[in-house]
């Protein structure tokens, strides 16, 4: 993995699945425990996935069911379909896994579900702002009791997108009911911040810092480009588990696997993710690789201006996903 390349999709239907869902039935070991997985797609799908899925039939350790039924237009319709197939599955399976039809994961993903953890991803690195991002994510300082606090002191809307000066006070928009609430009234009086006092925004996250010493860590929330959850989990989180919530303009708030982290943690559940496990997640190029030849570049810059850079405090990113 050297440069970033393109990947080639290619069509896929439901045929696909049974087929390889025979196949693993005939040589997965008797009494395996089952697992299933699903790519939802657009009738399409990564080209290398294909070779990767036969490669997981031969796991010798699980069962695995395959659900590659295509053309569920929304993500989080799809995912909550697949989560009803999955729930609904004679077979009973012990766990989900959720592959995206754009991404490609590396030879161990079957060692996530080894892990028995809730809910566990693997390293998929995302393109947000221009940033590359690896979708792994921890609760930011609340945007809620920012926007309060700059109301009471300087009577600003700081966010007009999610609130509104009304009635002398400062409403907050609600996505559940489409409606603007009182949240800061005019005698001062206030309802509950939606991070209920902890000073962290279960909504809005922040990357987190990976640390290749401690491949496994927890985390608020993973993207589900690459995921995996028990069934114990799924049996607790209130349906729908995937949602996406929309601010007024129709703009996202909080996507539909951030919703399903957020559902799961008030649920009681644990959410992981696993560097030992890397997803090749194709855009215009693979993001993965682009993440990693940024690395490398960046280490080789450490390495030939080593004094300035130490000088400057600036952390180096080394072993993360091939970087040596």
């Amino acid at each position: 993995m050297d440069e970033p390349v393109r990947e080639i999709v290619v069509d896929v239907d439901e045929k696909l699945g049974k087929e390889l869902t025979e196949k693993s039935a005939a040589v997965s070991p008797q009494n395996a425990p089952v697992v299933y997985i699903a790519m939802p797609n657009m009738g399409t799908m990564a080209a290398g996935m294909f070779h990767r899925m036969f490669e997981m039939v031969d796991n010798g350790k699980y069962r695995l069911i395959f659900n590659t039924k295509s053309n569920a237009r929304f993500h989080d319709y799809a995912r909550n379909s697949i989560v009803e197939n999955f729930m609904e599955s004679p077979e009973k399976p012990v766990a989900l896994m959720m592959i995206d039809s754009d991404c490609i994961p590396t030879k161990n993903v079957l060692d996530l579900v080894g892990l028995d953890k809730d809910i566990v991803a693997g390293l998929a690195i995302c393109w947000i702002e221009g940033k590359l991002l690896p979708s792994i994510w921890k609760k930011a300082p609340c945007e809620q009791c920012r926007c309060r606090e700059i109301w009471k002191k300087e009577k600003k809307v700081h966010d007009p997108e999610q609130y509104m000066a009304k009635n002398h006070g400062l409403y907050r928009w609600n996505p559940f009911t489409t409606q603007w609430n009182p949240f800061v009234y005019p005698d001062g009086k206030e309802e509950k911040c939606r991070c209920q006092g902890t000073g962290f925004d279960p909504w809005v996250f922040n990357a987190m810092d990976l640390d290749p010493s401690k491949p496994l860590m927890k985390a608020d929330a993973v993207g589900a480009a690459c995921l995996v959850i028990a069934r114990r989990a799924l049996d607790r989180v209130p349906y729908p588990p995937f949602q996406f919530l929309y601010k007024p303009s129709r703009r996202i708030m909080l996507t539909e696997d951030m919703f399903f982290c957020w559902k799961a943690s008030l649920s009681g559940l644990e959410t992981w993710a696993d560097l030992r496990v890397a997803v090749s997640h194709f855009k215009e190029v693979d993001l993965l690789a682009m993440f990693v030849s940024r690395n490398k570049a960046y280490i080789k810059g450490y390495e030939e201006g080593k004094a300035s850079v130490q000088q400057s405090g600036i952390v180096v990113p080394r072993g993360i996903v091939g970087v040596r």
